[in-house]
């Protein structure tokens, strides 16, 4: 293939580091992409559990998001997650750190504040 040798034959150098170039960015993008990807997917799963609140207690609804939790592997304690109710809404609210580190060079952290707040539906 004449794409992947130069004219005296040997293989094209740029194309190996193009090669490096997008594995790099593959890789980076996904060490950035999983953390957030699973904070959507727990925050889906925290407006199915608000949205069905009526039918759960606070410790019910804490033991659902931690099968989640589990679920998606992330390093969540029972305590972080906060459940509060009053007459008409309840909130849910999970604060956590994800470490990510590139090529064990470099590290990043990555805060997650979520919420969710809807009114409670009447049975």
């Amino acid at each position: 293939m004449a794409f992947f040798k130069n004219d005296s034959g040997e293989s094209n150098r740029s194309l190996l580091v193009w090669i490096l170039i997008v594995g790099l960015i593959g890789y980076c993008g996904y060490l950035v992409g999983v953390p957030e990807v699973t904070s959507k997917m727990l925050k889906a799963d925290m407006e199915d559990e608000v949205e069905n609140a009526h039918h759960y207690d606070d410790e019910e609804i804490r033991k659902h998001l931690m099968e989640s939790i589990a679920k998606w592997e992330l390093p969540i304690k029972r305590e972080q997650i906060q459940v509060t109710r009053d007459n008409d809404y309840i909130d849910i609210r999970i604060k956590y750190s994800v470490n990510v580190s590139f090529l064990g060079a470099y590290e990043k952290r990555f805060d997650y504040n979520l919420a969710s707040r809807k009114r409670i539906q009447k049975t």
